[in-house]
């Protein structure tokens, strides 16, 4: 379980709802600001992780409310969380939610007052492998093979209202964006056998105008 309390140990309160039969919390993340906790959960059914959110006021458990919201979307059957981010007042979170062992790309509002919203576009079966928020929290730049077996790297606004767009470099045949890579400012850095297969290289390129030199 999670609980909650304060640097005295007063009055801890537990913050997952009720878990599923065997089910424990996996992990969480605490907000930038420190207003929100996340977390992979158990908590409706025994074979599915959702992802729930919940304010860290104390105020408002103590009150006798439980404002916990489970920010994920409905799961197919075996889906899973599996990573997730804050991105401002926003959750971004990958999930084989729609298909199992499909891993697209989603954010939510943290207090879970509206739907999901998807973030990726269609992907091959492999789906989505990383993703890392900028920081200004409005941009999710994600790892993803859109043709199948070619990873490369894609930015889209974290609340959805924008379309991805590719901000890795043109791949030679047979090329990829290798699995780590840093968002600093504007700017991403990332390897790839991107001019020559099997000669791996540092790249950088801006999120808002990509493909510019290194």
């Amino acid at each position: 379980e999670l609980h909650l309390t304060d640097f005295a140990g007063n009055h801890a309160v537990v913050l997952d709802p009720n878990l599923a039969p065997g089910g424990i919390v996996r992990d969480f993340v605490v907000s930038p600001a420190g207003r929100f906790v996340a977390f992979r959960a158990e908590s409706l059914a025994s074979d599915q992780i959702d992802l729930f959110c919940a304010p860290l006021r104390r105020t408002e458990w103590l009150a006798g409310r439980r404002p916990v919201a489970r920010v994920s979307g409905p799961l197919v059957a075996n889906g899973d969380v599996r990573l997730y981010e804050f991105a401002g007042e926003r959750i971004v979170y990958m999930a084989d939610q729609e298909v199992d062992s499909k891993i697209e790309l989603y954010s939510a509002p943290v207090e879970g007052r509206i739907p999901a919203v998807k973030l990726s576009q269609p992907l091959p079966t492999t789906g989505i492998t990383l993703l890392a928020v900028a920081e200004d929290e409005l941009t999710v730049v994600y790892r993803a093979e859109k043709t199948a077996n070619v990873p490369e790297l894609f930015a889209v606004p974290a609340d959805g209202s924008g379309t991805p767009r590719r901000v890795s470099g043109e791949l030679v045949p047979a090329g990829a964006v290798l699995p780590r890579y840093v968002v600093r400012g504007r700017r991403v850095y990332y390897r790839a056998d991107q001019e020559l297969d099997g000669m791996v290289e540092l790249f950088s390129s801006f999120l808002t105008r990509p493909h510019l030199p290194r």
